[in-house]
């Protein structure tokens, strides 16, 4: 099984260092993650429209994921931006992993353009049961 060692040891991809809400609702969770006693990898992402200085990553390396101890990976970003981040990553190095995208959705539809965003991720999180009745909208036409 691809998540064997159950939330104790994970790779958390996110945009701690941006003051805009995703920075801060990553940073939020990263906080929540080792507070739980999860053993977390942290690997900073850059956010591709801040205005602000970024000190992270535009796109993940493989080798990231090739060199990492958890089995598991946890992506807090923007689901639009999916493509950037893992533009030289391929979707055969990410199915080794157990793949966890956090979104966010503000609208009462989900952007049906953004189906192909799905295939990343084994599961989906999201803030809030809107989000979550926005995101199904699509997500069951993946299925």
């Amino acid at each position: 099984s691809k998540v064997n060692n159950l939330m104790t040891s994970v790779n958390f991809f996110g945009a701690v260092t941006t003051e805009d809400g995703i920075g801060k609702a990553s940073r939020k969770q990263y906080e929540a993650f080792l507070k739980a006693g999860i053993e977390t990898n942290l690997i900073r992402l850059s956010r591709p429209v801040s205005k602000e200085k970024n000190d992270g990553i535009k796109f993940i390396d493989p080798n990231l994921l090739i060199n990492s101890k958890a089995s598991i990976n946890y992506f807090h970003f923007s689901a639009r931006w999916a493509k950037t981040y893992f533009k030289n990553v391929g979707i055969e190095l990410l199915k080794s992993f157990y793949n966890i995208g956090y979104f966010v959705c503000e609208v009462p539809s989900y952007n049906p353009l953004w189906i192909d965003k799905f295939d990343y991720f084994d599961e989906i999180w999201t803030a809030s049961r809107f989000c979550h009745d926005s995101i199904s909208k699509v997500s069951i036409l993946f299925l």
